[in-house]
């Protein structure tokens, strides 16, 4: 039997680290997921204002640094579907030690349930365990069903703590987990 968030069909998804190339197809990547995930979330106004154009000139940037940033990216059939972003320690200052962030996951709404994002989470919290790290954070929009879901089902849940996403004005709710647990 095939899980609902397991791929369905043969198409292997491998994952690199990202290259100082790659901004054109994580601008696509990022536009897309949020374009569509936070539809009635977040403002139209501010969505429609999101272009693939501009957001490929931030990721440029970023990429065009000193040093690569810590993106893992997920590739299908050469074409980049989906990334995940983390900080080591969080960028929270009131989680304490020993807590890593897990600061986006993104995958392009034609990957959804098909296990991209599961390999993507799978990765990032093997590498905090083998780094040391004792608990993984995550910031999810508040209303985000789907995702809460998701992330729920690799032992997150909700810690208490809000704040706003300021050029949205979206709540977003932090969620945490152990990474002692046993599975993913």
């Amino acid at each position: 039997m095939v899980r609902r968030d397991e791929p369905a069909d043969p198409v292997a998804t491998a994952l690199r680290d990202v290259a100082r190339d790659d901004a054109a197809e994580l601008a696509a990547v990022h536009v897309a997921a949020w374009q569509a995930a936070y539809r009635g979330l977040m403002p139209d106004r501010f969505l429609n204002g999101i272009t693939v154009e501009r957001w490929e000139e931030r990721w440029a940037a970023r990429l065009a640094g000193e040093s690569l940033p810590p993106v893992r990216v997920a590739v299908r059939a050469g074409a980049i579907v989906g990334f995940c972003t983390v900080s080591t320690p969080s960028r929270d200052v009131d989680v304490g030690d020993g807590v890593a962030e897990l600061v986006a996951l993104n995958v392009a709404p034609g990957a959804w349930r098909s296990g991209v994002g599961t390999a993507l989470m799978t990765d990032a919290l093997a590498r905090f365990r083998r780094d040391g790290w004792r608990v993984a954070t995550l910031w999810v929009v508040e209303g985000n069903a789907r995702a809460q879901a998701f992330y729920r089902r690799h032992g997150f849940v909700g810690d208490g703590a809000a704040m706003t996403h300021a050029p949205s004005g979206a709540t977003e709710l932090r969620m945490r987990r152990s990474l002692a647990a046993v599975g993913e």
